[in-house]
């Protein structure tokens, strides 16, 4: 129950501050005016004489001003020394914030009412007023009613050197209007306060601002109404992927260089669940090989995979690898074979770069996902695919080679030579015809051709072709 309302509250806090602020200062003033009132006609005031009434006027009046310029005073600092450690947009929320002028405007309103007071009391007499003790009373009350309203003030200002406060704040002001603002670009202070949460190896913070501009950004792209046109753009969900999956990056880059793996997993995790959402996302009338968004988070974990493998961080490079690899999965069963395609490719590149600084596992396991996304598009009769898969075992097959990574060399092959297995052989053999004109006389190919299938003839020719299509018609 407590924690409900608690919830509760922080989301009027942020979402609705004046309407919270106005019901509980109107809760406070509601209980001070009947306790005045009980105090004053339901027991027997004591009329005050004049001197009395006129020092507890002044000693509140004093009270008041030295109380209210003190806290004034340490919030500044409060705000400061937020600002300074986590984004100087911390100011721009304090002065946001209606506490702080609700509160000065009830002690402006309570000081000058002391004044008031403390000038019509007049006169040498020794009681005043039955009238005057109303006034006076009401000041006393009123005066207590200011230091209540104080409570919920400190409290909010002492939020604010919490980092969660903060990020709640600033995931509140990115809007589908101004997400893809240029010149004051939402995005920018929450991930500056999440890279000086990366810089001090706060784990518990960057994680929850990333969780928190995930949510808000999918509910914003939830509230598009998209229509995709001919080249395949979205126009607001390309404009927000692209800006949102940049500063992403930038994120993972920090973690990378201070070699924190488990921070920069959890960056990648994040651009996995945006591309998977992506790639999930259908309309009705959409073409799903127009649908660009997908590819733009595939590249981005592509330079993501390549930054990592050269910073020799292998749990992040295999995250990032399985991220890709579920991209590509959903956007196939969605009908985006335009993204798988690009996904083999990615693979391939990644696969160069982890050969030549001779990530022995991280190769195999590209080689393994490449074969495996063979398999799949030619059970789904995705020639394009197949091929594609094909010339990625080849081309990893033949670095391999080149780096004197043999057992990547051998398992490429074997892979190959499973998946050209379930193939027609008029579609493999053009391929490899195809492939050595790229590689010339490159002895790495040929000696990936001799691991595939030792009776194959270098060069291969057309004659070998034509012997294929006369044994395939003999055998049928």
């Amino acid at each position: 129950m407590i924690e409900y309302l608690n919830k509760k509250i922080t989301f009027y806090n942020i979402s609705h501050p004046i309407a919270l602020r106005i019901f509980i200062y109107t809760f406070f003033l509601i209980i001070i005016i009947f306790l005045w009132f009980f105090s004053n006609f339901y027991l027997i005031p004591s009329l005050s004489n004049v001197n009395g009434a006129r020092y507890l006027l002044s000693a509140l009046l004093q009270s008041q001003a030295a109380i209210i310029s003190i806290v004034i005073t340490v919030s500044f600092i409060v705000v400061q020394l937020s600002s300074a450690a986590y984004t100087p947009k911390v100011i721009e929320i304090y002065k946001k914030k209606p506490g702080v002028w609700v509160v000065l405007m009830i002690f402006l309103i309570s000081i000058s009412y002391d004044l008031y007071i403390l000038k019509i009391i007049q006169g040498d007499t020794s009681t005043i007023s039955l009238k005057e003790e109303y006034l006076v009373s009401f000041a006393f009350w009123l005066g207590l009613y200011t230091f209540f309203c104080l409570i919920p003030y400190l409290i909010d200002v002492i939020h604010l050197l919490n980092p969660k406060t903060i990020i709640e704040y600033l995931v509140h002001e990115i809007r589908k209007d101004n997400i893809t603002n240029d010149i004051d670009n939402p995005f920018q202070p929450i991930f500056d306060l999440i890279q000086v949460s990366i810089n001090r190896y706060d784990l518990m913070t960057a994680r929850s601002g990333l969780d928190e501009v995930y949510k808000k950004v999918i509910k914003i792209c939830e509230s598009l109404n998209i229509q995709y046109d001919e080249s395949g753009g979205t126009g607001e969900i390309n404009d927000i992927t692209i800006i949102y999956v940049k500063h992403l990056l930038r994120c993972g880059s920090l973690a990378i260089r201070i070699g924190d793996v488990e921070l920069a997993t959890e960056v990648s995790s994040n651009i996995d669940k945006f591309g998977i959402y992506l790639a999930d996302k259908r309309l009705d009338d959409s073409p799903p090989h127009l649908v660009e968004e997908p590819k733009l988070v595939v590249a981005a974990l592509t330079d993501f995979a390549l930054e990592s493998i050269n910073a020799g961080l292998d749990q992040v490079t295999d995250s990032i690898l399985a991220s890709i690899s579920a991209i590509m999965v959903h956007g196939f069963d969605n009908d985006n074979k335009n993204l798988f395609i690009q996904g083999i490719l990615v693979f391939e590149k990644i696969g160069k770069n982890a050969a030549k600084h001779e990530k022995r596992d991280i190769l195999q396991g590209i080689i393994t996902y490449i074969a495996k996304l063979g398999f799949e598009s030619k059970m789904s009769e995705f020639n394009d695919g197949t091929s594609q898969a094909l010339v990625g075992l080849l081309s990893l097959g033949v670095i391999a080679s080149e780096y004197n990574l043999r057992d990547c060399h051998i398992l490429a092959a074997n892979e190959f030579r499973r998946l050209a297995a379930i193939l027609d052989i008029l579609i493999v053999l053009p391929l490899l015809m195809h492939s050595q004109d790229d590689f010339k006389d490159n002895p790495h190919f040929i000696s990936f051709i001799k691991t595939f299938d030792p009776s194959l003839n270098i060069p291969i020719t057309i004659e070998d072709l034509e012997k294929a299509y006369k044994k395939k018609s003999s055998s049928e």
